[in-house]
């Protein structure tokens, strides 16, 4: 959803209720095309903060490359490759809001 200048996700129920729940959803930056998918995950805290609810908000992909080499991705139907270095982790996002998120790899 566009609203000014802004890219903004659909909305996002937060809960009033004593019920931990999460899911998903996807921002689309309509200049660049990338819709960036995001998870979210929403838990009352423990304790004297127990009327305090966190939300927390992460990548829905996290590709973590445990090996030597670098991995290249690529989202089918796009020529955008992104390299995940060596022991390191990075989310991963559409490149293009229109192709699915079937990926290839090498």
């Amino acid at each position: 959803m566009r609203k000014g200048d802004l890219n903004w996700s659909d909305d996002i129920r937060i809960s009033m209720t004593r019920v931990q729940h999460s899911g998903s959803f996807e921002v689309i930056d309509w200049d660049t095309r990338m819709a960036y998918q995001l998870a979210y995950r929403m838990r009352f805290m423990p304790g004297a903060f127990a009327n305090t609810q966190e939300v927390l908000i992460l990548p829905q992909f996290c590709v973590v490359n445990l090996m030597d080499e670098e991995i290249m991705m690529v989202q089918r139907g796009t020529r955008q490759v992104k390299t995940y270095f060596p022991y390191q982790s990075a989310g991963w996002h559409k490149s293009d809001v229109n192709q699915s998120t079937t990926v290839q790899m090498r």
